[in-house]
């Protein structure tokens, strides 16, 4: 996760111990922005913590960071990885694309679901038709599924009878399941002039705290270093 905020909600929930209802203000910062009423502006909502908790003995990770720095991390050692929400975050999907192929093992999976809403970032903004012939055309994965849902997941939409905003918003999510080769050939890996880091601070980031990582700037691209 690359998002101080996001990072910031996590931990939050990640290391709440009881059942304690959290209370947020989510509509705060939406404020101007096709409201109804004004006096729904600042209206609460409860959520209860999952009661999730990271123990010495998990193998569970959440990382502060940018997930092209793991290019060279782990290579061929993975036997799924998942991208939920997440494929439309690349600067250079291209990149991402490089970096899930070296990280699964031959015939390891690559499962995906969400849309393709990228953001400002996105140097490439395929279609999911074109997205499916890129990753094709690398001759590293075969597709076992394929399907965009017919009705629209929701976000950010109110069904409910108060009519909070005159706009109303969903995805239909993308869902995948790519299957790496087990005749594949390395895919090169993106390693433009940029920022260089050590492996050593690679290790660092799978640290939680998020004081660590406040000052640091992750580019979507870097040089690795020994």
């Amino acid at each position: 996760e690359v998002s101080l905020v996001m990072t910031a909600m996590a931990h939050q929930l990640f290391s709440s111990e009881g059942t304690e209802a959290i209370r947020l203000h989510p509509f705060a910062l939406d404020f101007f922005t096709n409201e109804v009423h004004q006096k729904q502006r600042y209206e609460a909502i409860e959520i209860t913590a999952p009661g999730v908790h990271f123990t010495a003995n998990g193998s569970l990770s959440y990382t502060l960071g940018d997930f092209s720095l793991y290019s060279t991390v782990s290579l061929a050692s993975f036997d799924a990885v998942v991208t939920c929400f997440f494929i439309d975050t690349a600067t250079n999907v291209y990149e991402y694309i490089s970096v899930i192929a070296g990280l699964l093992k031959p015939g390891g999976r690559w499962i995906n679901v969400g849309p393709l809403q990228w953001h400002m970032n996105a140097k490439l903004k395929p279609s999911a038709s074109e997205l499916r012939e890129m990753i094709q055309a690398t001759g590293v994965f075969r597709f076992r599924h394929w399907t965009l849902d017919d009705d629209a997941m929701d976000y950010r939409m109110d069904h409910s009878s108060s009519r909070r905003t005159t706009r109303e918003e969903g995805f239909r999510p993308l869902r995948w399941v790519a299957v790496k080769a087990k005749d594949s050939n390395p895919l090169p890996r993106f390693r433009p002039t940029g920022q260089k880091v050590s492996r050593s601070s690679l290790s660092e980031q799978r640290a939680f705290p998020l004081e660590k990582h406040r000052e640091q700037e992750y580019p979507s691209t870097v040089t690795i270093e020994e």
